[in-house]
Protein backbone atom coordinates (compact mmCIF):
# COMPACT_ATOMS: atom_id res chain seq x y z
CA UNK A 1 0.00 0.00 0.00
CA UNK A 2 1.32 3.42 -0.86
CA UNK A 3 1.87 5.87 1.92
CA UNK A 4 1.98 9.66 2.05
CA UNK A 5 4.31 11.90 3.97
CA UNK A 6 5.82 15.36 3.61
CA UNK A 7 9.25 15.80 2.08
CA UNK A 8 11.20 19.02 2.38
CA UNK A 9 13.74 20.38 -0.07
CA UNK A 10 16.18 23.18 0.41
CA UNK A 11 18.02 25.64 -1.74
CA UNK A 12 21.70 24.83 -1.85
CA UNK A 13 23.95 27.86 -2.08
CA UNK A 14 27.18 27.37 -4.00
CA UNK A 15 30.49 28.50 -2.62
CA UNK A 16 32.25 30.60 -5.23
CA UNK A 17 35.86 31.63 -5.40
CA UNK A 18 37.15 35.18 -5.18
CA UNK A 19 37.76 36.23 -8.76
CA UNK A 20 39.87 38.72 -10.64
CA UNK A 21 37.98 40.26 -13.57
CA UNK A 22 40.09 41.68 -16.38
CA UNK A 23 37.95 44.29 -18.20
CA UNK A 24 40.14 44.54 -21.31
CA UNK A 25 41.86 41.78 -23.26
CA UNK A 26 45.64 41.69 -23.64
CA UNK A 27 48.11 39.68 -25.70
CA UNK A 28 48.12 37.08 -22.92
CA UNK A 29 44.34 36.88 -22.74
CA UNK A 30 42.67 33.52 -23.44
CA UNK A 31 41.29 32.65 -26.85
CA UNK A 32 37.85 31.11 -27.01
CA UNK A 33 35.63 29.19 -29.41
CA UNK A 34 31.90 29.60 -28.75
CA UNK A 35 29.01 27.44 -29.87
CA UNK A 36 25.98 29.54 -28.99
CA UNK A 37 23.34 27.21 -30.43
CA UNK A 38 24.80 23.87 -29.43
CA UNK A 39 22.34 21.00 -29.02
CA UNK A 40 24.32 19.58 -26.13
CA UNK A 41 27.06 17.05 -25.55
CA UNK A 42 26.79 13.34 -24.70
CA UNK A 43 25.84 12.97 -21.06
CA UNK A 44 28.34 10.18 -20.22
CA UNK A 45 26.40 8.90 -17.18
CA UNK A 46 26.39 12.29 -15.39
CA UNK A 47 22.57 12.37 -15.15
CA UNK A 48 21.39 8.79 -14.54
CA UNK A 49 18.12 9.96 -12.95
CA UNK A 50 16.98 11.31 -16.34
CA UNK A 51 15.47 8.34 -18.19
CA UNK A 52 13.97 7.74 -21.63
CA UNK A 53 10.24 7.12 -22.04
CA UNK A 54 8.77 5.07 -24.86
CA UNK A 55 5.08 4.74 -25.69
CA UNK A 56 4.29 1.59 -27.66
CA UNK A 57 7.89 1.43 -28.84
CA UNK A 58 8.15 5.08 -29.89
CA UNK A 59 10.78 7.00 -27.95
CA UNK A 60 10.06 10.72 -27.87
CA UNK A 61 10.31 11.90 -24.27
CA UNK A 62 12.37 12.03 -21.10
CA UNK A 63 11.44 11.75 -17.45
CA UNK A 64 13.12 12.30 -14.08
CA UNK A 65 13.15 9.88 -11.17
CA UNK A 66 11.77 11.58 -8.05
CA UNK A 67 11.58 8.24 -6.20
CA UNK A 68 12.54 4.69 -7.17
CA UNK A 69 9.05 4.18 -8.60
CA UNK A 70 7.92 7.76 -9.36
CA UNK A 71 8.81 9.70 -12.52
CA UNK A 72 8.15 13.36 -13.34
CA UNK A 73 7.60 14.27 -16.98
CA UNK A 74 5.57 16.52 -19.26
CA UNK A 75 1.83 15.85 -19.45
CA UNK A 76 2.09 15.51 -23.23
CA UNK A 77 4.48 12.57 -22.72
CA UNK A 78 2.07 10.26 -20.88
CA UNK A 79 0.24 7.54 -22.83
CA UNK A 80 -3.43 7.38 -23.68
CA UNK A 81 -5.50 4.54 -22.29
CA UNK A 82 -4.47 1.16 -23.65
CA UNK A 83 -0.93 2.18 -24.54
CA UNK A 84 2.21 1.03 -22.76
CA UNK A 85 4.82 3.38 -21.33
CA UNK A 86 8.28 1.82 -21.03
CA UNK A 87 11.10 3.31 -18.95
CA UNK A 88 14.62 2.86 -20.32
CA UNK A 89 17.81 3.60 -18.39
CA UNK A 90 21.06 4.48 -20.17
CA UNK A 91 22.91 7.19 -22.05
CA UNK A 92 21.74 6.09 -25.49
CA UNK A 93 19.48 3.64 -27.28
CA UNK A 94 22.55 1.46 -27.85
CA UNK A 95 23.00 0.72 -24.15
CA UNK A 96 19.54 1.50 -22.74
CA UNK A 97 17.71 -1.20 -20.80
CA UNK A 98 14.02 -1.36 -20.00
CA UNK A 99 13.71 -1.22 -16.22
CA UNK A 100 10.00 -0.59 -15.62
CA UNK A 101 6.60 0.25 -17.10
CA UNK A 102 4.08 2.87 -16.11
CA UNK A 103 1.27 1.61 -13.92
CA UNK A 104 -0.56 4.84 -13.02
CA UNK A 105 -0.51 8.42 -14.30
CA UNK A 106 -1.53 11.57 -12.44
CA UNK A 107 -1.68 15.06 -13.95
CA UNK A 108 -0.04 17.59 -11.64
CA UNK A 109 -2.23 20.40 -10.25
CA UNK A 110 -2.93 23.23 -10.53
CA UNK A 111 -4.65 22.69 -13.85
CA UNK A 112 -2.60 23.57 -16.87
CA UNK A 113 0.86 23.06 -15.36
CA UNK A 114 1.78 20.73 -18.20
CA UNK A 115 3.31 18.26 -15.72
CA UNK A 116 2.53 14.64 -14.92
CA UNK A 117 3.83 11.98 -12.55
CA UNK A 118 4.02 8.33 -13.50
CA UNK A 119 4.03 5.54 -10.91
CA UNK A 120 6.02 2.50 -12.04
CA UNK A 121 5.23 -1.18 -11.75
CA UNK A 122 8.63 -1.84 -10.16
CA UNK A 123 11.37 0.17 -8.50
CA UNK A 124 14.58 1.47 -10.06
CA UNK A 125 16.56 1.49 -6.84
CA UNK A 126 20.15 1.66 -8.12
CA UNK A 127 19.81 5.31 -9.21
CA UNK A 128 19.51 8.12 -6.68
CA UNK A 129 16.32 10.15 -7.33
CA UNK A 130 16.38 13.94 -7.62
CA UNK A 131 14.64 16.42 -5.34
CA UNK A 132 12.50 19.37 -6.44
CA UNK A 133 13.97 22.71 -5.39
CA UNK A 134 11.79 24.73 -3.05
CA UNK A 135 12.32 28.03 -4.85
CA UNK A 136 11.83 28.87 -8.49
CA UNK A 137 14.10 30.62 -10.99
CA UNK A 138 14.43 34.26 -11.98
CA UNK A 139 15.34 36.00 -15.21
CA UNK A 140 19.11 35.93 -15.60
CA UNK A 141 19.61 32.73 -13.60
CA UNK A 142 21.51 29.83 -15.15
CA UNK A 143 20.34 26.23 -15.38
CA UNK A 144 21.46 22.87 -16.74
CA UNK A 145 19.22 20.97 -19.17
CA UNK A 146 19.09 17.25 -19.94
CA UNK A 147 17.08 15.58 -22.69
CA UNK A 148 17.07 13.00 -25.47
CA UNK A 149 17.74 13.57 -29.17
CA UNK A 150 17.81 10.69 -31.67
CA UNK A 151 18.18 8.19 -28.85
CA UNK A 152 21.06 9.99 -27.11
CA UNK A 153 20.94 11.72 -23.72
CA UNK A 154 22.41 15.20 -24.11
CA UNK A 155 23.33 17.80 -21.51
CA UNK A 156 23.77 21.57 -21.78
CA UNK A 157 25.28 23.66 -18.99
CA UNK A 158 24.96 27.26 -17.85
CA UNK A 159 21.92 28.19 -19.94
CA UNK A 160 20.49 31.64 -19.30
CA UNK A 161 16.87 32.01 -18.17
CA UNK A 162 15.42 34.60 -20.58
CA UNK A 163 12.19 35.16 -18.71
CA UNK A 164 10.35 33.70 -15.74
CA UNK A 165 6.82 33.99 -14.42
CA UNK A 166 4.76 31.92 -12.05
CA UNK A 167 4.35 28.49 -13.58
CA UNK A 168 6.94 28.62 -16.35
CA UNK A 169 10.25 29.99 -17.58
CA UNK A 170 12.09 30.23 -20.90
CA UNK A 171 15.62 29.15 -21.79
CA UNK A 172 17.42 30.24 -24.96
CA UNK A 173 19.13 28.16 -27.66
CA UNK A 174 18.51 24.73 -29.18
CA UNK A 175 14.80 25.53 -29.45
CA UNK A 176 12.72 22.35 -29.21
CA UNK A 177 15.60 20.21 -30.48
CA UNK A 178 15.21 17.49 -27.85
CA UNK A 179 12.00 15.74 -26.90
CA UNK A 180 9.76 17.04 -24.13
CA UNK A 181 9.85 15.86 -20.53
CA UNK A 182 13.52 16.50 -19.71
CA UNK A 183 14.41 18.58 -16.66
CA UNK A 184 16.11 21.90 -16.05
CA UNK A 185 18.37 21.42 -13.04
CA UNK A 186 20.02 23.61 -10.44
CA UNK A 187 23.65 23.69 -11.61
CA UNK A 188 25.06 23.31 -8.10
CA UNK A 189 22.70 20.91 -6.34
CA UNK A 190 21.14 18.91 -9.19
CA UNK A 191 17.64 19.73 -7.89
CA UNK A 192 14.78 19.90 -10.40
CA UNK A 193 13.59 23.38 -11.39
CA UNK A 194 11.32 22.63 -14.32
CA UNK A 195 10.31 20.27 -17.12
CA UNK A 196 10.57 20.97 -20.86
CA UNK A 197 7.06 21.16 -22.27
CA UNK A 198 7.49 22.37 -25.87
CA UNK A 199 10.27 20.05 -27.07
CA UNK A 200 10.15 17.60 -29.96
CA UNK A 201 7.96 17.26 -33.00
CA UNK A 202 5.01 19.22 -31.61
CA UNK A 203 7.04 22.36 -31.06
CA UNK A 204 5.34 25.50 -32.37
CA UNK A 205 6.96 26.95 -35.47
CA UNK A 206 6.88 30.38 -33.82
CA UNK A 207 8.78 29.26 -30.71
CA UNK A 208 11.90 31.31 -29.98
CA UNK A 209 12.87 29.66 -26.68
CA UNK A 210 12.64 26.36 -24.87
CA UNK A 211 9.72 26.55 -22.43
CA UNK A 212 9.85 24.80 -19.06
CA UNK A 213 6.98 24.24 -16.62
CA UNK A 214 8.17 25.37 -13.18
CA UNK A 215 8.08 22.67 -10.50
CA UNK A 216 8.18 24.87 -7.38
CA UNK A 217 4.49 25.81 -7.72
CA UNK A 218 3.53 22.12 -7.54
CA UNK A 219 6.07 21.09 -4.95
CA UNK A 220 3.55 20.08 -2.28
CA UNK A 221 1.76 17.73 -4.67
CA UNK A 222 5.05 16.30 -5.92
CA UNK A 223 6.18 15.70 -2.33
CA UNK A 224 2.97 13.73 -1.71
CA UNK A 225 3.55 11.72 -4.87
CA UNK A 226 7.09 10.90 -3.75
CA UNK A 227 5.78 9.95 -0.33
CA UNK A 228 3.25 7.63 -1.91
CA UNK A 229 6.01 5.78 -3.74
CA UNK A 230 8.25 3.05 -2.42
CA UNK A 231 11.31 4.62 -0.85
CA UNK A 232 13.95 1.89 -0.94
CA UNK A 233 17.14 3.11 -2.60
CA UNK A 234 20.25 0.99 -2.87
CA UNK A 235 23.13 2.06 -0.63
CA UNK A 236 25.47 2.69 -3.56
CA UNK A 237 22.91 4.10 -5.98
CA UNK A 238 24.36 6.03 -8.92
CA UNK A 239 24.04 9.78 -8.37
CA UNK A 240 23.60 12.76 -10.65
CA UNK A 241 26.74 14.88 -10.91
CA UNK A 242 26.65 18.17 -9.05
CA UNK A 243 28.35 21.32 -10.29
CA UNK A 244 29.66 21.97 -13.82
CA UNK A 245 29.59 18.88 -16.01
CA UNK A 246 32.82 19.17 -17.97
CA UNK A 247 34.72 22.32 -16.97
CA UNK A 248 38.43 21.61 -17.36
CA UNK A 249 37.93 18.71 -19.77
CA UNK A 250 39.85 18.78 -23.05
CA UNK A 251 38.18 20.26 -26.15
CA UNK A 252 38.85 21.54 -29.65
CA UNK A 253 35.63 23.47 -30.38
CA UNK A 254 32.92 25.08 -28.30
CA UNK A 255 30.50 22.40 -29.51
CA UNK A 256 32.60 19.83 -27.60
CA UNK A 257 31.51 21.42 -24.30
CA UNK A 258 28.25 21.40 -22.34
CA UNK A 259 28.29 25.19 -21.96
CA UNK A 260 29.45 25.75 -25.55
CA UNK A 261 32.75 27.36 -24.52
CA UNK A 262 36.23 26.01 -25.35
CA UNK A 263 39.10 28.11 -23.92
CA UNK A 264 42.71 28.17 -25.12
CA UNK A 265 44.85 29.65 -22.34
CA UNK A 266 48.29 29.13 -20.77
CA UNK A 267 49.18 26.28 -23.13
CA UNK A 268 45.97 24.38 -22.26
CA UNK A 269 42.67 23.96 -24.08
CA UNK A 270 39.61 23.01 -22.05
CA UNK A 271 35.85 23.39 -21.61
CA UNK A 272 34.67 26.42 -19.66
CA UNK A 273 31.77 28.89 -19.56
CA UNK A 274 31.07 32.61 -19.80
CA UNK A 275 31.07 34.89 -16.74
CA UNK A 276 30.76 38.49 -15.57
CA UNK A 277 30.67 40.48 -12.35
CA UNK A 278 27.26 39.00 -11.47
CA UNK A 279 27.88 35.51 -12.84
CA UNK A 280 30.85 34.24 -10.89
CA UNK A 281 33.13 31.36 -11.80
CA UNK A 282 33.29 28.16 -9.74
CA UNK A 283 36.11 27.56 -7.28
CA UNK A 284 39.58 27.29 -8.87
CA UNK A 285 38.54 29.46 -11.85
CA UNK A 286 38.73 33.22 -12.44
CA UNK A 287 36.90 35.47 -14.91
CA UNK A 288 38.98 37.01 -17.72
CA UNK A 289 38.38 38.89 -20.95
CA UNK A 290 39.26 36.96 -24.11
CA UNK A 291 41.08 38.04 -27.22
CA UNK A 292 38.43 39.28 -29.63
CA UNK A 293 39.12 37.91 -33.08
CA UNK A 294 36.48 40.06 -34.78
CA UNK A 295 37.15 43.77 -35.17
CA UNK A 296 34.68 45.94 -33.28
CA UNK A 297 33.23 43.07 -31.26
CA UNK A 298 33.54 43.34 -27.49
CA UNK A 299 35.67 40.63 -25.91
CA UNK A 300 33.81 37.80 -24.19
CA UNK A 301 34.41 37.10 -20.49
CA UNK A 302 35.19 33.45 -19.70
CA UNK A 303 36.30 31.37 -16.72
CA UNK A 304 39.94 30.27 -16.81
CA UNK A 305 41.80 27.99 -14.42
CA UNK A 306 43.81 29.74 -11.71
Amino acid sequence: MRRAFAVSACLVVTECSVETVSPTPSSTAPRVDLARAQLGVPDRTDDPAVVALEIDGQGACAGTLLAPDVILTAARCVPQAGKTLRVLVGDSSADAQQRAQGSQVLLVPPAGTGLAVVFLDTTIDDIAPLAVRASGVATGDHVRSVGFLHGRRLVRDHLTVLGAERGQFEVAEAVCAVGAGGPALDEASGEVLGVLTNGGENCAASADADVYASTDVSRSFLAQAVGAGLQAVAKHAQKTKKGPVDMGSGCVLGSDCAAGVCVDYAASQYCSRTCDAHDRCPTRFKCMATQSQIQGVRAVMVCVEN
